[in-house]
């Protein structure tokens, strides 16, 4: 192909917002929804080194948000973490990690997500719908981002809004119309507990270094959208977590395997279950998204 020509390059029409939604959208996935359950049992039921093990991983991603931000900065490619590694380390390098990427990450994750979006859906429509449903959300999702990088930046953008909105809900309603009376920093762990927790790994973030090549200002905009996007992450995990804990202690949220919908369903009843099973699909469909959208 010749230098001059545009056939084949990819178009510079993604901005601030694609980046940042795709950064956020990500890692919200469903576990904010489920991982209470795991970070509280975990603790013993005690919740105060819960909190602390959200605060401690969000803090902890900001400070690899500038690490990367700051090579995104130096390379601002199309391609991400194997672009990286073939410019610092060398192509062999840069090779595995993209096939890895390719054959291992990135269909895990998007895999694991359209099965939990189809999970979701099996509360309205039944079981037997949970492997095709599974299959035609990522068909689905891969068509949209076939018709261009803008659609697909576009889709992330409202996806990522809209799955703001039931964690909002919860933690307004949470804050509004929970008792209170259930402590969130004490005790900081249970008894009979050696205080080395395994925090959950915020993971997706990184992503966003892969469109980093159909991005207007990449230097600029990058930046701005790793480190502001981890920091949305860490304050929406602290703050929703602190919300549910104004509904149930942290004790019972340890013993339930859906804790979002068990504290929804304290607040708004039975239907609340169903309100926020919506949620988990919105969310969940976002974030595969994502991940096909940057892949």
């Amino acid at each position: 192909m010749q230098q001059g020509s545009d056939s084949g390059r990819l178009k510079k029409n993604l901005g601030l917002a694609t980046a940042t939604s795709t950064v956020v959208g990500c890692v919200i996935g469903s576990g904010v929804f489920f991982k209470p359950q795991a970070i509280f049992t975990a603790t013993g039921g005690a919740p105060g080194l819960g909190i602390l093990a959200w605060l401690i991983t969000g803090l902890i991603s900001i400070a690899g948000a500038l690490t990367f931000s700051e090579i995104a900065i130096l390379i601002p490619e199309t391609g991400g973490i194997p672009t990286y590694i073939s410019r610092i380390y060398g192509a062999k390098l840069g090779f595995l990690a993209g096939w890895s990427q390719m054959v291992l990450f990135y269909p895990a994750m998007i895999s694991a997500l359209a099965v939990a979006f189809a999970q979701q859906a099996a509360l309205f429509v039944g079981d037997a719908v949970i492997v095709p449903l599974a299959i035609l959300v990522i068909f689905f999702i891969v068509f949209l981002n076939t018709l261009g990088s803008k659609i697909g930046g576009g889709i992330q953008i409202l996806f990522t809004v809209c799955k703001m909105i039931p964690l909002i809900l919860l933690t307004v309603f949470g804050f509004w119309k929970g008792t209170g009376n259930y402590p969130v920093f004490e005790p900081m762990i249970g008894e009979g507990l050696n205080p080395a927790v395994v925090m959950f790994a915020f993971e997706g973030w990184t992503s966003v270094g892969a469109i980093a090549g159909e991005m207007k200002k990449p230097a600029r905009d990058l930046p701005i959208a790793i480190i502001g996007g981890v920091s949305i992450i860490t304050g929406v995990y602290c703050i929703v977590n602190i919300a549910y804990l104004q509904v149930l202690p942290a004790s019972e949220l340890a013993t339930l395997s859906a804790p979002a919908s068990a504290v929804a369903i304290a607040l708004f009843g039975d239907m609340g279950g169903r309100i926020v099973s919506v949620g988990i699909m919105i969310s969940v469909f976002g974030a595969c998204n994502g991940f096909i959208f940057s892949g």
